[in-house]
Order: C-alpha cells, then structure tokens, then sequence
C-alpha cells in the first residue's frame, strides 16, 4: 500500500470482526471522490452506501436539522438502506489545530448519528485524507499549507481522544489514509488528484476487509 499511500499512519486498535447488513460512509466531496475505488475493491455493492454533501465537514454534520442528512445515498444498500447497523464517519471542517474544538464536534456528530440511526452498533471515525507522513504540502491560499494536509494530524489527535473516552465500546478509530506526495493534492482545501482517488479508496477498503486491523 506505501507505493501508493501512507496508510494507517497512526496506531489503530484492532476489532473484533463483524457482519453488517448495512453500512453508511457519511462525509464530503473529498469522500466521494474515493469511494466508488473503495466500494470497487470491497467487491460488495450491497451492503455499502454513501452519504455526502459538498463542504459537509462535522460543523455541518454535528447539526440535526442540517439538509445534507435529507440527501439520498449514493449506491443504496440492498437491506436497510438509512437504517444501518455501522457508520463510517470521515471528518473535515474549518476547526484548524483546535483540537479540543474538533473532538467536541466529533462527539456531537456521533450524538446525532445515534439519534438518527437508532439500530447502529459501531460508528467507525476516520480523518480527511492527508500529506505524506503528516507533510503539511505548501499549495494553500497565499502560500499557505493544504487545508486537509494541514488539519489531517490534528484531526487524528481528537479521534484517539474520543475514541479513547468512549465509554459504550461502540465508536472505533478508522485508518489514516495519507497521499503518496503533496502532488495527490489538486486544490487548497485538498480535493484529491484523479491519480491519488483509487488508492486512497484502496487503503480504505484494506481496512475493512482485514476486520479493521492494521
């Protein structure tokens, strides 16, 4: 996988594995750019769906009333699609090296999950793809780092903290996905490159195929 990405940049404990019937990736425009490679190498449409909007970080997600959880799916699940048993949550927003600011957003987002999903069993939190080896990739506005490459560390940090205070045994860190170089980068705020799409759905669905191990 290094040939491509920097995955699982950060310790992930392992999971015990388990059978859901349905699955919804919820997340941003950066997520629909890897998912269709993700779904592709997990080989199983049926029990995968997709849940996004554009620039739906957690400040949008964290709000019950926000309209992006109106949005139909992409690739529907077979069984129970909009009522899943797991949710995969990939963070992003405007929170900066705030890491208190982003672990209290993770927590209200996964409140909100829990008060819609009433039947999910685990809710698996992963970061916006990132720089190789935490790079912080120049290419921002005025010269400044890449949005994603920039936060992509911090965010981490506030994942192992929730994860870590977590005390339902329900939420779970996910992998750390990272591009190859700052050239899987195409804008600011870190959409994807076309060349770095399929490797970073790749590194996602490794993940889950082996259980969520490293």
């Amino acid at each position: 996988m290094r040939t491509a990405l920097a995955a699982l940049c950060l310790a992930v404990s392992p999971q015990a594995r388990e059978d859901f019937v349905s699955t919804r990736v919820i997340g941003y425009s950066q997520v629909s750019q890897w998912y269709p490679a993700f779904e592709k190498a997990l080989g199983d449409h049926d029990r995968w769906e997709l849940l996004w909007n554009g620039g739906a970080g957690v400040d949008k997600w964290s709000d019950p009333a926000y309209a992006g959880w109106g949005n139909k799916p992409v690739s529907p699940c077979k069984e129970r699609s909009g009522d899943p048993d797991r949710v995969v949550l990939s963070v992003s927003g405007p929170y900066g090296d705030d890491v208190d600011q982003w672990a209290r957003k993770i927590r209200e987002t996964v409140d909100v999950i829990r008060a819609k999903y009433k039947n999910v069993k685990r809710i698996v939190i992963l970061a916006v793809v990132g720089g190789h080896e935490h790079h912080a990739c120049a290419g921002g506005r005025g010269g400044d780092a890449i949005r994603a490459a920039r936060q992509h560390p911090k965010i981490e940090e506030a994942i192992a903290r929730v994860v870590k205070e977590d005390k339902t045994g329900q939420l779970a860190a996910g992998p750390c996905v990272q591009v190859k170089d700052c050239s899987g980068f195409r804008d600011a705020l870190g959409h994807l490159a076309p060349a770095a799409t399929e490797p970073a759905g790749q590194a996602v669905a490794e993940f889950f195929k082996r259980g969520g191990k490293p």
